[in-house]
């Protein structure tokens, strides 16, 4: 029973996580997409990265829980 509440866990942790950031980061890559000027792309770079970061780290913090 612990086994299944686990992974059910689990699994809300990484949906949530993965909604989340995917709703940060489409402003941004709308963004980049619509206005494709070099000091635009270089803000919205970061910010992607960052965010991609982000996600990867919170897997990394609830995987390493689980």
């Amino acid at each position: 029973m612990f086994a299944l509440l686990k992974m059910v866990a689990c699994g809300l942790v990484l949906a949530l996580n993965t909604v989340g950031c995917f709703s940060l980061m489409m402003p941004f890559a709308l963004a980049k997409l619509v206005l494709p000027f070099a000091p635009v792309r270089r803000v919205t770079d970061r910010v992607l990265a960052a965010l991609a970061e982000l996600w990867i780290g919170i897997n990394n913090v609830w995987i390493g829980a689980a």
